[in-house]
């Protein structure tokens, strides 16, 4: 039974090339986006929760002005 849904897969794959390479292309993209999303929120999430005390804990940023030169932000480390 599985033999048969994967060679009807792949026969509509075949037959169909362009329709099945956009819909693998989106999934693909999708996926990771998907993934890099995830990422990003764990760490964000996760950010210093090793330390015992972390209730009490704040990052800051300090953002500086330099003329000609633009706009720099500069984490503040304690």
């Amino acid at each position: 039974m599985l033999k048969n849904h994967v060679l009807t897969a792949l026969r509509h794959i075949l037959k169909y090339k362009l329709f099945s390479f956009i819909n693998i292309v989106g999934l693909s993209v999708g996926l990771a986006t998907f993934m890099m999303i995830s990422l990003y929120i764990w760490d964000e999430i996760t950010f210093d929760r090793t330390l015992i005390q972390n209730d009490g804990l704040y990052k800051l940023e300090l953002q500086t002005n330099f003329p000609g030169r633009g706009v720099r932000n500069n984490p503040v480390t304690a």
